[in-house]
C-alpha cells in the first residue's frame, strides 16, 4: 500500500510539473487580453459568451472548467476516497503522457507568444487586428487548440483519472464545433486573404504536399 501512494505521489508531482507552467501561461494571456478590451460586468460577458459560443458551447465551456475544478481537488488531495475514478493505466503510459506534455506546454507558449495581442477567451476582434502567420501559424491555424488536445491528453494519462478523461473529451468537442466558427468569422473579417492562408495550412496539423512530376 505505501507503495503505491509513493508511486502516486510521484506521479501528483509530475502533474505539478505540466499543471503550474500552462496555468501561468494561460492566466498571463487572459490578462493580458482584458487590459485590451474595456472591462465588462460578468452580466455582459456572459451575454457575449453566449453570442459568440451558444447555448451548448457555453454548457460545455462551463461544464469543462467544472470538470477540471473538480477532478483538480479529487486528484491532489481527496484520492484515497475517489479511487474508483482511477484508470488502471501502465507505469510506461503514464511516464509517456509526462514526456508528450513538454511538447504541448512549448506550443502552447509559443503559439500564444505569437499572438499575443491579438488572442482573446471568445471569438472578437480588436480594431487594428491583422492576420498572424509567423510562428506555429505559418503552418498550423489553430495551435493553440492543437496543443490543447496534446496537453490535456498528457493530464489524462498522467493523473489515470476519469475527471480529467471527461475533460479531454469535452475539450475535443469545444474545439470541433469551435474551429468552422472561428474560420467563418476569420474569412468574414479577412476575406481573400484568409481563404489563401487556408490552402496552404492545415487546421489542426500541419498540410502535407505531394508534388508530383508531369
Amino acid at each position: 500500500m505505501n507503495s503505491a501512494l509513493s508511486e502516486e505521489f510521484i506521479y501528483k508531482m509530475l502533474f505539478l510539473i505540466l499543471f503550474i507552467p500552462g496555468t501561468l501561461i494561460r492566466g498571463l494571456y487572459v490578462h493580458r487580453a482584458r487590459s485590451h478590451v474595456e472591462k465588462r460586468p460578468l452580466k455582459e460577458r456572459l451575454r457575449l459568451l453566449l453570442e459568440t459560443e451558444g447555448y451548448l458551447g457555453t454548457l460545455l465551456l462551463l461544464g469543462q472548467g467544472a470538470v477540471v475544478l473538480a477532478g483538480l481537488v479529487i486528484y491532489l488531495f481527496l484520492l484515497p476516497s475517489f479511487a474508483w475514478l482511477q484508470l488502471w493505466l501502465p507505469h510506461e503510459i503514464r511516464w509517456l503522457g509526462f514526456i508528450i506534455g513538454i511538447p504541448g506546454l512549448i506550443l502552447l507558449a509559443w503559439a500564444h507568444h505569437t499572438l499575443d495581442k491579438y488572442w482573446s477567451i471568445t471569438i472578437e476582434f480588436r480594431e487594428e487586428h491583422k492576420l498572424v502567420t509567423s510562428g506555429p501559424y505559418r503552418w498550423i491555424r489553430h495551435p493553440i487548440y492543437t496543443a490543447h488536445l496534446i496537453y490535456f491528453m498528457s493530464w489524462m494519462l498522467v493523473t489515470a483519472n476519469i475527471l480529467f478523461l471527461v475533460n479531454y473529451l469535452l475539450t475535443a468537442a469545444i474545439i470541433v464545433r469551435r474551429m468552422p466558427r472561428e474560420e467563418r468569422a476569420l474569412i468574414e473579417r479577412f476575406g481573400q486573404e484568409y481563404i489563401s492562408y487556408m490552402r496552404r495550412t492545415g487546421r489542426l496539423i500541419p498540410r502535407i504536399r505531394i508534388w508530383r512530376r508531369e
